[in-house]
Order: structure tokens, then C-alpha cells, then sequence
């Protein structure tokens, strides 16, 4: 292996947020390299403040975009023209695979080979024939797929109080089923047709995982997919041969070519929960302070993130109230003017695409 390149975790960071277009923004949306790996949209509206943190005022993401459950079953925004090849990136590779993406409810795959998949497909295949060309809502969806599928792929869920598909395998074969979620609308999907694109495998969606998340390990792109380390391994290892290692906060990291930390000074910016610069599931390397991580990822309602200079420097909620719209930010850390001023305006850009007149920032005493 080659000699790891030594560089700091906020090194490692800058680079990041310069590959984001978070230290520079663009005026042209098909521009953004986080639409290579999807940008989360929980809560709902998530994925508007990320890419608008990306893009100058007034700019529009030019690709043609949809929304699905995708990675780990969560919804995101990606390029229609991506679908074809996520549809194969992200199926399982055996049945082992699945369980393991399934987490608790692995007992539902009869097998741990190649045939175990196989439940993952009767579900797809049950949705499109439920769905048809019309727009439905999950649980008119979910009905309908229960009465074809019957007890085989079911399981009696306490909290609904009735059986129906465990909800992350719903989730995860709505995409191989052609079915997108209807921005706005409370869980409504609808059966759409992609454009032709090749088939890609997961070593596909590992290179891109490293080059827009990254620099990244192999247990981050485990945990990015909701899998383990193991599973992913294969695809890891078909692009680990491009990969330059370095070492940055006591740990080995792989990057996808040069790392370039560029200058990210005075730059801050409002990003919302569960941004693609939070995605990299390395936390002790975003935020080396453990009372802090806790403060940022919560068992649920997690708040947004403040970064300035590529670094985590506090959280931010906001509160809409007719016309205006409260950002409230908790440093980690002394607010100076300067940072008071960045944080207003961009409070006021979080506010205009929130559709509100206006802005109020206020801040509470430090994390």
C-alpha cells in the first residue's frame, strides 16, 4: 500500500465541503456532484435546503430530478437519468445481503443465497401490479399488496395493528418497482418509466460514494447502504485499487484522487439534517466532541448543522410564524459579528426558499 498522505480533520473536511459546491456556490444545478449519490429529503423539505446551500440565489438545479426511496430505503432527490443504474447499484447481492439491509426484520428472506432476493422482487413486482399508471398513497399500496402476497411476506405489525410488507422491504422494492414519491404530497407514489442507461453494479455506486462523501472506508460505505461491512466488501474492493489512503484523526481514509482542501475561509452556511456533508458516516471526524455529536444526531429530530470554514461550528432549528420564518442557532463556540452577519443572510435565503418574507435569527447559549 501506498504511504498515507497526513492530513487533519479539518483538511479532510475542506475538501469536502469544496467538492460539494458548499465553499463556492454554482449557477448551473447540473453542476452539483452531490446528485451523483442523492440528497435525503428527511424531513420532508430537507433536500430543497441542501441544494439551495449549493446554489447561487435565484439558480435552479437544471437536471431533471425525481424523488424515491433509495438508499437505505429513505427518500432522495436523484437524477432521473441515475435511476436505470441505481435500480441494479442497489440491489443486494444474495439473500445474506437483504437480511442484513432489513435489520430486524431479516426473518422475512426464506434464504441466505442468490434465491433470497427473490422476496425483494415478488414484493416490486406485487406493487406494480397494485399501482398501475395512477397515483396511490402507501397505505391504499400497502393494502393491496398484502392481499396478493398473503402471509409468505407479511408480518403482523403492533403498531398498525394489522399485517401488511415490513416497511423497510416496501421501501426498498418501490424503486425496482418504478415507483417515485410525489414531492409535497403525504406518501403518495406513482409508477414512472426510466430512460435507458447502462447497468451498474455496486463497485458504481462505491466510486461515487468516495469521490462526493469521501475521503471515506469501506465501514462507511457499509453503513451508507445499511449493510454490513462484509456485504459491501465486493464492491469496495472493485474500485479499492484507484483509491489513495490517507490518515486524518488517528484513522485510515480512502480518497478518489488528490485531496485539495481549497480555501474555505469565512464561508458559513445553514445546512438542514441529514445533508450529503454529514453523510459520510464518519461523526468522530465531523465532530470530534462527544456531548456535541449528541447534540447533532438525535434518536429523532435531528436539527440542522452551522458550518463555517468546513468545519461543524454549531445546530440550527427554524419556526415559521405567518411571514417570518425564526432561525435559532446554538453555537458550538463564541459568535463573533462577523459570523452573526453570514448566519443572517443566510437565514434570510433559508426563509425565502421556505416561502417566507423574511427572516429572525436568534441564538441560545452554546452546545
Amino acid at each position: 500500500m501506498a504511504t498515507a498522505q497526513e492530513l487533519s480533520p479539518a483538511e479532510v473536511l475542506a475538501h469536502r465541503f469544496r467538492v460539494q459546491s458548499l465553499a463556492s456556490r454554482v449557477e448551473d444545478g447540473d453542476e452539483l456532484a452531490v446528485l451523483d449519490v442523492g440528497v435525503q429529503d428527511t424531513p420532508p423539505g430537507s433536500a430543497a435546503l441542501a441544494l439551495r446551500a449549493r446554489l447561487r440565489p435565484g439558480a435552479a438545479v437544471g437536471a431533471e430530478t425525481c424523488l424515491l426511496w433509495s438508499i437505505r430505503g429513505a427518500p432522495h432527490v436523484h437524477r432521473r437519468a441515475d435511476v436505470a443504474a441505481l435500480v441494479t447499484a442497489l440491489r443486494p447481492r444474495d439473500g445474506a445481503d437483504l437480511a442484513a439491509r432489513l435489520g430486524g426484520q431479516a426473518d422475512i428472506v426464506p434464504s441466505q443465497g442468490a434465491d433470497g432476493v427473490a422476496v425483494l422482487d415478488d414484493v416490486a413486482q406485487a406493487m406494480r401490479d397494485v399501482a398501475g399508471r395512477r397515483a396511490i398513497g402507501k397505505p391504499e399500496l400497502s393494502t393491496g399488496v398484502t392481499e396478493l402476497l398473503g402471509d409468505r411476506v407479511t408480518r403482523w405489525c403492533e403498531r398498525c395493528g394489522s399485517r401488511h410488507v415490513p416497511d423497510a422491504l416496501f421501501r426498498l422494492a418501490a424503486l425496482p418497482a418504478g415507483l417515485v414519491l410525489e414531492p409535497g404530497a403525504a406518501t403518495v407514489l406513482r409508477r414512472q418509466s426510466w430512460p435507458r442507461g447502462r447497468r451498474r453494479d455496486g463497485a458504481w455506486l462505491a466510486r461515487r460514494f468516495v469521490e462526493v462523501l469521501g475521503p471515506a472506508t469501506r465501514a462507511g460505505f457499509a453503513a451508507w447502504l445499511g449493510t454490513t461491512p462484509a456485504h459491501a466488501r465486493p464492491s469496495w474492493d472493485a474500485v479499492a485499487g484507484d483509491l489513495t489512503p490517507l490518515r486524518a484523526g488517528g484513522a485510515t481514509l480512502w480518497a478518489a484522487g488528490d485531496v485539495r482542501p481549497g480555501d474555505t475561509s469565512g464561508v458559513v452556511r445553514l445546512l438542514p439534517p441529514r445533508d450529503p456533508f454529514l453523510a459520510g458516516c464518519d461523526r468522530d471526524l465531523l465532530v470530534g466532541d462527544r456531548r456535541r455529536r449528541a447534540a447533532v444526531w438525535r434518536p429523532v429530530g435531528s436539527p440542522g448543522v452551522v458550518v463555517e470554514d468546513g468545519v461543524v461550528r454549531g445546530i440550527w432549528r427554524h419556526r415559521g410564524k405567518g411571514d417570518v420564518l425564526t432561525v435559532t442557532v446554538t453555537p458550538f463556540g463564541r459568535v463573533t459579528k462577523t459570523l452573526r452577519a453570514a448566519l443572517e443572510e443566510e437565514a434570510t435565503e433559508v426563509a425565502r426558499s421556505r416561502g417566507h418574507a423574511s427572516a429572525r435569527l436568534t441564538t441560545e447559549r452554546g452546545a
